[in-house]
């Protein structure tokens, strides 16, 4: 199923903050040509600014930027906080968390980019996890998946068309890596514990799991084309009663 996604200025991101049981995804590019870059730095704490700094190049530190002022902005929205204002904290696996009030509803999220794009899933009701690639043939993509694909998925995958298999390569990769991103990322760095569905024609489905006390209909999944060339995943651990979609533009 394809989503509509809604141009939004940063503006109008109040109107966009999730119900409960609902999710929202945003996506931004780090090449538009009237992002202040000086603006986006000033509602970055010290730490992310030194994070910033030590980038030694300037594209993955302009997408750093952008990408912590977006989970900034769209933080402060949904919280009715000031975007400077919010403090974070880094899980052992270096995935970021909002330190905020324990009384408050969570405030569940996850970035990702590729390229130059940059994306943020944001829930109150259930951690999600959120994938995007670029469309591309990521060199010899049998042998990656005979690493890092569940056997059978791997047979599904030489068995279709030539045409189909790098869509549906990617497809899987990305299901996965927002399978893993939700629950909490690299510190349990293994694609092999998630079964999802790969064919074209599929909905994004986790067909199974190995996670000690979860199954696979706990989950639920969303494929993602936020941008043109690029497709995605996203994975909530919990129903999601609608998925709300948004460009982010600068000014």
């Amino acid at each position: 199923m394809e989503h509509n996604w809604t141009m939004v200025s940063c503006a109008g991101l109040p109107a966009t903050a999730p119900r409960q049981g609902t999710v929202s995804v945003y996506c931004v590019h780090a090449d538009q040509p009237f992002l202040d870059w000086q603006e986006c730095m000033v509602l970055l704490d010290e730490d992310e600014q030194s994070r910033a700094a030590r980038l030694k190049f300037d594209e993955p530190r302009r997408r750093y930027v952008l990408a912590r002022c977006l989970l900034r902005c769209v933080a402060g929205a949904v919280l009715d906080h000031d975007p400077a204002a919010l403090r974070f904290f880094y899980m052992p696996s270096g995935k970021p968390e909002l330190e905020w009030p324990e009384t408050t509803p969570p405030f569940y999220f996850n970035l990702t980019h590729s390229f130059d794009l940059v994306l943020l899933a944001v829930a109150r009701h259930a951690p999600v996890g959120v994938d995007v690639e670029k469309r591309r043939v990521p060199g010899d993509i049998h042998r990656i998946a005979s690493k890092h694909f569940l056997p059978d998925e791997a047979v599904q995958l030489a068995s279709m068309p030539q045409p189909l298999q790098p869509e549906a390569f990617l497809r899987a990769w990305t299901r996965k890596e927002a399978c893993l991103k939700a629950i909490g990322g690299h510190l349990f760095r293994d694609l092999k514990r998630f079964h999802v569905s790969l064919h074209p024609s599929e909905p994004a489905t986790l067909l199974g799991t190995t996670l000690e006390g979860r199954n696979a209909g706990e989950w639920h999944m969303a494929h993602l084309e936020p941008a043109d060339g690029y497709l995605g995943a996203l994975a909530v651990m919990a129903p999601f009663e609608g998925l709300a979609t948004y460009r982010v533009l600068a000014g």
